[in-house]
């Protein structure tokens, strides 16, 4: 089965991506890497957050706007699974 994942973060989630912030998980953030799973963050998301470009690990793609980023992956066949 041919899979790819995304990780989509927006509103406060986008905290979870601060470098500084999230050591604890960077060998389970690293083992995704590997396996191919992109990390994603809202750059609404950010800005009302106050949180630069420069703070976030430097593998998360940023996305002008989280919402459209979710409706172009389901056009795109994507499933949305919100925890």
């Amino acid at each position: 089965m041919n899979v790819s994942i995304e990780i989509l973060a927006n509103s406060e989630a986008v905290k979870g991506y601060i470098s500084s912030s999230n050591i604890l998980n960077c060998s389970v953030i690293e083992s995704l890497l590997q396996c191919g799973v992109k990390f994603v963050a809202c750059n609404n998301a950010l800005l009302g957050m106050n949180i630069s470009k420069e703070q976030i690990f430097p593998f998360v793609n940023i996305v002008p706007a989280g919402i459209r980023e979710l409706v172009d992956k389901q056009i795109d066949g994507y499933v949305y699974i919100k925890p």
